[in-house]
């Protein structure tokens, strides 16, 4: 058992033990195994690192290197790719960029996991972004225009700790030029519009780029096998009785409460959400439980919806059980403490440039 692996399942066993009796963390632990959400799940991630491995035999990173340079490649995928929500979508991004190690592993890893979420704030394919509109009762551009000093922190951040790289717009504009790209992008954005299951509108782009790219039944056989990774299922499987453990022995409400400030509830509201976020790994937690129970606030004062969406962004960002972060570790082969400083600074700087820009339309609005 890799170290990864050890490490998550100890947390599983502590936050277990010290929430749960044994008995009733047993009986989590076989619900996440035998329910349809994990096999789904399994399912849909097999199905994404078959489809990576096939671009990739197809010579799909070969171009986009040639065409962007491999620095500004570690930037555009996982940004493009994020565009595409899908449960651990960054091991597909991962797989496509191992093969540009002259950069190291942990920066690999770093700019596949932080540009990947880049867009979670305003983009309207993703769980959180619908959730946060409609509880708020807000439109889409709305929403947009509330969270985008979000999106724009989290960007700055990323650019930063990724200065040095060259990046070219006219350069990334030539990707358009691409047609496997477009045979990625257009079905997986029909397939996430009509809310059909991921693992067959994933499969079916995985053959239509085997055709595109004339894998041959060989290549497709490669690519299954390949997408076959007992550790890596493993590891989602430990993610998910972790979250699950989490939420049975109301972990998050618990921390929560120890952590409210008197006289202060955004700042308690604030800490609630990232406590959400940072239990789960998932980017629809925080906005399906903390934005609901705090609307009031938002009610009162507008900039509160920004701050509890960017508490719960932040704490997912954080989260070793985000599956994003442990996969795009496990597949690249990078140290996980190596990794996770570069995130904790990347949010760390997300959340100074957010609180200037917040500090600042304070101090305007004191001033009219």
């Amino acid at each position: 058992m890799t170290p990864l692996l050890a490490g998550i399942a100890c947390a599983v066993l502590v936050l277990g033990l010290l929430t749960l009796p044994a008995g009733k963390l047993a009986a989590v632990a076989l619900a996440t195994l035998v329910s349809w959400h994990t096999a789904a799940l399994l399912l849909t991630i097999f199905s994404g690192i078959m489809l990576a491995r096939l671009m990739d035999a197809g010579g799909v990173t070969e171009e986009l290197s040639s065409r962007l340079g491999g620095g500004c490649v570690l930037l555009v995928l996982p940004l493009m790719l994020g565009m595409l929500p899908m449960p651990g979508g960054a091991l597909v991004s991962a797989i496509l960029l191992k093969r540009l190690g002259t950069y190291g592993d942990e920066l690999i890893a770093f700019t596949n996991y932080w540009f990947r979420h880049l867009l979670i704030p305003v983009w309207p394919l993703y769980p959180a972004f619908i959730i946060t509109m409609g509880v708020a009762h807000l439109t889409a551009l709305e929403l947009i225009a509330i969270n985008l000093p979000l999106a724009a922190s989290a960007i700055a951040a990323g650019m930063l700790l990724c200065r040095g790289m060259k990046f070219s717009l006219l350069r990334c504009l030539s990707l358009l030029r691409m047609p496997i790209l477009w045979m990625l992008i257009l079905p997986l954005s029909i397939g996430v519009a009509l809310n059909l299951p991921l693992y067959a509108v994933i499969s079916a782009t995985a053959l239509s780029v085997a055709i595109l790219t004339r894998a041959g039944a060989g290549g497709i056989k490669k690519a299954a096998r390949a997408a076959l990774d007992a550790e890596l299922f493993l590891l989602v499987i430990l993610v998910l009785v972790l979250r699950d453990v989490a939420e049975a022995g109301g972990a998050g409400e618990r921390l929560a409460a120890a952590l409210q400030v008197s006289g202060e509830p955004l700042v308690g509201a604030a800490l609630f959400s990232f406590t959400v976020g940072l239990l789960t790994g998932i980017e629809m937690a925080p906005a399906g439980v903390a934005i609901p129970l705090f609307l009031g606030l938002v009610e009162q004062n507008p900039q509160a919806l920004l701050v509890l969406f960017a508490s719960g962004y932040l704490g997912v960002q954080l989260s070793p059980a985000h599956l994003c972060l442990t996969g795009s570790i496990h597949h690249l082969g990078a140290g996980f403490l190596q990794v996770y400083r570069r995130v904790l600074a990347a949010c760390l700087l997300t959340g100074l440039f957010l609180g200037v820009w917040l500090l600042f339309q304070y101090t305007s609005m004191a001033v009219l």
